[in-house]
């Protein structure tokens, strides 16, 4: 009788763990985040609030499904770029973020947070690599035309 039982015991067991398949999946775990494929410095985990740079993610346990991966900084999705994502890299686009500071990056894979330490798990948005103008004083502005002002990255007004 008592085989009986912890025969059933174990089969009740191994159904419970087939039928949550994220019990046998393990956490990835990030070894760099950075603006730089080469490079762990903070200053290469820095951009404008404008956002719009490649976020680049080493590390083990990486899927390239969009399905089953995502990346947040600070809570705001970061856009996955499946042309540059394998098995243990991934870069996202940086969303631009309404003020400056330090925000974390959460890499999820298949609904499980990767494991990352929270000293290379983050991203600094910065108002000092923001570009923008102080004042623009035209030569001419001829009517009907308007006045068109160009740069690079993103200009504020």
């Amino acid at each position: 009788m008592k085989t009986k039982c912890l025969c059933l015991l174990l089969l009740i067991l191994s159904l419970a763990t087939i039928s949550n398949c994220d019990v046998l999946r393990a956490a990835a775990t990030i070894t760099l985040v950075s603006t730089s494929q080469n490079s762990q410095s903070e200053a290469l985990r820095t951009g404008s609030l404008a956002g719009g740079n490649l976020l680049y993610i080493k590390g083990s346990g990486l899927i390239p499904d969009l399905s089953l991966l995502s990346v947040t900084i600070g809570g705001l999705d970061c856009p996955i770029d499946l042309s540059f994502t394998s098995n243990s890299w991934t870069a996202c686009k940086v969303p631009p973020a309404g003020s400056p500071g330090k925000k974390s990056v959460v890499i999820t894979v298949a609904g499980i947070k990767s494991i990352c330490d929270e000293s290379i798990c983050s991203y600094i948005y910065a108002s000092s690599e923001t570009p923008s103008y102080e004042y623009i004083v035209p030569n001419a502005i001829v009517a009907d035309r308007g006045c068109r002002v160009r740069g690079f990255p993103r200009v504020t007004p």
